[in-house]
């Protein structure tokens, strides 16, 4: 889950507790990332951070589902 810590529509203290719920039911299977700097947006406000986190998530599944 990747958020803004600009966020207004969805603050990062809420998708928190959103990721919280899901990690409790899906095992760990996801990622919880705060860009800086960023709003609701961050694949439009950062591309390039957002790009990299979701990189780092495929190659770190990849692995676990090695």
């Amino acid at each position: 889950m990747l958020t803004g810590d600009k966020d207004r529509v969805v603050p990062p203290r809420a998708s928190k507790k959103i990721y919280k719920q899901l990690e409790k039911k899906q095992n760990n299977m996801y990622k919880y990332v705060i860009i800086p700097e960023c709003g609701h947006c961050p694949h439009e406000e950062k591309p390039n951070d957002t790009f990299e986190e979701i990189c780092e998530f495929l190659e770190d599944f990849d692995m676990a589902l090695s």
